[in-house]
């Protein structure tokens, strides 16, 4: 039988919110339904990052890095998404790791995304007030 996304998640969501409250993280529950968290943050190269935090029903808990960049003036996005990664113990350790894949994704280079396709983007993009703001992640 398949549980909920919100049952998975509740030995975990009152940390995790308090934690993306000290972080300064913007957290997506959820998103179509399925059985994940997202923690968004400022990316210094300009995009966003992301940590995905996935739960099924074993349950497993698993982590996914994410980073994109948007030029723009090209239209183009560059970005790298880390393999899946099951998190052992989570109970005891899902802060610790989810603080060390966000260190992960602020040490990426430029150079370590890739070209992910030229995408027409939306007009108020075109100007820095338009785009998406992500807050500044505290470590």
């Amino acid at each position: 039988m398949e549980l909920k996304p919100s049952v998975l998640f509740e030995p975990y969501a009152t940390r995790l919110e308090q934690f993306a409250s000290r972080h300064n993280l913007q957290i997506y529950k959820y998103k179509h339904d399925m059985p994940m968290w997202n923690f968004y943050f400022q990316n210094p190269l300009g995009g966003c990052g992301r940590i995905d935090i996935q739960i099924n029903n074993k349950p497993e808990v698993w982590l996914l890095k994410y980073c994109d960049v948007y030029d723009c003036d090209q239209s183009i996005r560059l970005s790298k998404l880390s393999e899946p990664m099951l998190v052992i113990n989570p109970l005891n350790r899902i802060e610790e790791v989810i603080l060390e894949a966000i260190r992960d994704v602020l040490d990426w280079k430029l150079s370590d995304l890739g070209f992910n396709g030229k995408f027409p983007l939306p007009e108020a993009w075109k100007t820095s007030q338009g785009r998406p703001k992500y807050p500044k992640p505290v470590l």
